[in-house]
């Protein structure tokens, strides 16, 4: 997705944090299984894949995952996108982690 990165590195070992990955699993399995998703696409990377939002009931996924501190703002794609406000995933984000 774009804009948002939800990995995030366990200090002590140096690898992905097993629990926080759980998380956002369950998570997207609980917003996103069996239901009607849009998939907007905003760009394709260098190696083909392609970059955009999951609009689940006109919500944006990426800002849901945000909102519930799964995932932090990818501020580089997050300024350059014309489809998402970047002023507000950053809010989000504030509020997260507050």
């Amino acid at each position: 997705m774009s804009c948002v990165r939800t990995e995030k590195i366990d200090n002590a070992t140096g690898g992905f944090d097993d629990k926080h990955r759980a998380k956002c699993f369950q998570f997207a399995k609980d917003h996103l299984h069996l239901r009607d998703v849009e998939v907007q696409v905003d760009s394709v990377d260098k190696r083909g894949n392609f970059v955009g939002f999951v609009w689940v009931n006109k919500k944006d996924f990426g800002l849901s995952l945000v909102e519930e501190g799964l995932a932090a703002v990818f501020h580089p794609s997050a300024s350059r996108t014309k489809i998402i406000n970047h002023n507000e995933y950053s809010a989000a984000e504030k509020r997260a982690q507050a």
